[in-house]
Formats: structure tokens, sequence, C-alpha cells
């Protein structure tokens, strides 16, 4: 088929590009333009046989991709991966909801999502175009990598659990107050979230380290506090940050206009901060990590056990503290409190990773000294 198209294709070039002297010396012009005519009529047949080849080969090839591939299911979660990686697939998938999202149920978010899988050499299998035609009406989920850059199972299972958070994390809706909370962060876990409650830098983070329940409250955005502990618990810079946030159109809790809020953000008046301050609820402008917010997150839905999910999601309309307490089953101080003493149990070493590091060093030095002695300079010596 497609022979006779070019050979069509030649004979229009042929006969477009002639030199109009022989072709008007050989045939009228009406005859020309039948000949033109006809040869339009097998150009458009001949492209017809060529997009009905193009659509077959498509087809073909999406046929061999589906047989390739295979679905499966963990708990409530869809997979799909190629047949030759579906038995490490379903390994990372089980170990990871095992270990962090066993006890979640009734997630719509989920229920609507399919995962593809693929961890691939040289190049992807293309799962999740198979994974759009068969499932149009999932979200797909796509946790597709290279081996080049993601060298172990650990860091894949990483990739796998933060896939599995987004699609949890959805069941926030946007422009809801928890969405807002948990905004796009990954997931992590208690180690992390202890070193990033460490590192937050301001008064309140520190105290709640130390035992003040109110720090950790103020620190997680849970709970109210007046303006007495602005200068205590927040640097100048901090609480200059706070009305910035609070101006914000997304925010609309403060007017950018507002004679207070341009001394504050505009010459940098810290007293106009704290004035700003004292009249809204600051605290949903602490400057804190998302991942510690998240992680009380988690610590709720663990301690609250079966249903804990289904109780967070149930009231799209619920604040961070309605969200936390209704899925703990314990109060606010209660619920930081268990929080807090879980993080510190489980704070890691300071010395984590430096072994690792200096055996890493210690193979390159001994690497380079190997080539130094090889050289030249080092022989002849």
């Amino acid at each position: 088929m497609s022979s006779r198209c070019a050979a069509v294709l030649l004979c229009a070039v042929a006969i477009l590009v002639a030199p109009s002297s022989h072709v008007y010396g050989q045939q009228s012009e009406a005859t020309l333009l039948r000949r033109i005519d006809s040869l339009r009529v097998e150009l458009e047949d001949a492209t017809d046989d060529i997009v009905s080849v193009m659509n077959r080969r498509t087809t073909e090839r999406a046929d061999e991709r589906r047989a390739a591939t295979t679905t499966f299911e963990i708990g409530p979660l869809r997979v799909m991966a190629p047949i030759e990686q579906a038995d490490l697939a379903a390994e990372i998938f089980e170990s990871v909801w095992r270990e962090d999202f066993h006890a979640i149920t009734g997630s719509p978010s989920l229920d609507r999502s399919i995962f593809t899988f693929e961890w691939w050499r040289t190049q992807p299998a293309e799962v999740y175009l198979v994974a759009m035609t068969d499932e149009p009406g999932r979200v797909v989920r796509r946790i597709e990598i290279s081996r080049t850059w993601v060298l172990t199972r650990d860091a894949l299972r990483a990739h796998v659990r933060d896939a599995i958070w987004t699609a949890l994390r959805d069941d926030f809706p946007i422009g809801t107050q928890m969405r807002s909370w948990v905004a796009d962060t990954r997931y992590v876990g208690d180690e992390d979230a202890y070193r990033s409650l460490a590192t937050i830098g301001n008064g309140a983070s520190r105290s709640c380290l130390t035992g003040d329940i109110q720090g950790c409250s103020i620190t997680l955005r849970l709970s109210s506090a007046g303006p007495a502990q602005l200068a205590d618990w927040f640097t100048p810079p901090q609480r200059q940050n706070m009305v910035r946030r609070a101006t914000q159109p997304w925010t609309a809790r403060v007017d950018r206009l507002d004679p207070a809020a341009v001394s504050c953000l505009d010459r940098d008046d810290i007293g106009a901060c704290d004035t700003v301050l004292a009249r809204i609820d600051w605290v949903e402008g602490v400057p804190t990590a998302t991942e510690v917010l998240v992680s009380a997150l988690w610590h709720a839905v663990g301690v609250g056990g079966e249903g804990a999910w289904e109780r967070a999601i149930q009231d799209p309309g619920a604040s961070p503290h309605e969200v936390l307490e209704r899925a703990s089953g314990l109060s606010t101080d209660s619920l930081v409190t268990d929080w807090r003493s879980v993080l510190l149990e489980r704070r890691p070493a300071v010395h984590a990773g430096l072994g690792k590091s200096a055996l890493v060093a210690l193979f390159w030095i001994l690497i380079l000294a190997g080539f130094a002695m090889r050289s030249t300079r080092w022989r002849l010596a």
C-alpha cells in the first residue's frame, strides 16, 4: 500500500513540475485537469489505506502493552504493573500498606485511583497508557521510575508511600481548611518529623520540645493564643512574615492597604505587625514545617484505629483541630501530648549516617590514591 501511494505521489509531482511548454504541447488544459483529478482520487484512497494501517498498528501496540501488564489489589489499592515486575510491585505495595496505611478505610480517593508501577532500566513500558485506556473512570497515579535515579528498594518504597499519601490527601477537597493545612507536602516518618520540628527555629517549637503543650498546639496551628506570647515565641522577621501571609489574596484575613499592615510590611515597623496580629487569629500563620502537621494527622489516625480516616474526612468544612479530635477520639491537648512523646521516643541519633558517610569518603580516598600511585610521576619516583 505504501508503494502504491509513492507511485501516485511521483506521478502527481511529475505533472506539476514538468515544463509548461512540454505539457501544453502534448495535452490540452482540460485533459491535464482531468488527469490531476484522477490522481487526487488515487492519492486520497492511498492516504486512507495508510491511516488504516497506522490505526491497526496502534491497536496492535495497545494490545501488546495490555498483554504485558497485570492488575492486582493490595487492600483498597488497585495496582497495574508489567508482568515481569508484578511480584516486586506486590512486595513493595504490600509492605508500605502494612507499615504505614493499614488503618485507612473508607477513602473515596483510593477507591477511584489506580496506581501504575514500573521500575525500568532502559525505557518505560507505558503502563499508564494501558491504565488510561482500560480504566477511563479512574485517576491514574504513576509510579514509573528509572533505576538510574532510584537505586534502592527503600527509595522505591518512599515513592510508593508518597503516591498513596497524595491520593489520600485528595480526600480533603481543595479550598478547605484541612487541605490548606496539609498543603502539598510529602509523607514523612516520625524521625523526619522530629528533625523538621527541631529545625523550625522559633520559640514555640522549642518550647514544644521542652514540654510546653501549648507551644506544641501553637506549632501545629491547632489552638489560638493571645498576643502576649508573640515576642517570646517569634522573631520580628517571623512576625512580619505572619502578617504578610495574612494579607495574601487566598487568605484574605487582613487588608493589604490597612495602615498598620502597610507600616509593618513597607516600613518594617514590628510594633505595627504586632498590632495587626493582635486583631486576628494569628495561629493560622505560625511558621512551621508542613511535614510536622502531617505527622500529627497520621498520629491521630493511628491512635483512632478502626474508622479513624472515615471520621477525619466526614466533614469537609471541619477545622484541623476538629478533624484531629474526631479521628483520634482524644482532646487536642491529650493528642498533642501523646504525639510529642512519640516523636521524642523516635528521634534520630545525632550521629546517624556519619558512619556510612565516613565509609563512602574512605572508599573514594582509596580509589583516588590508587590512581595516583599508578601515575608516571609516582612510578618514576
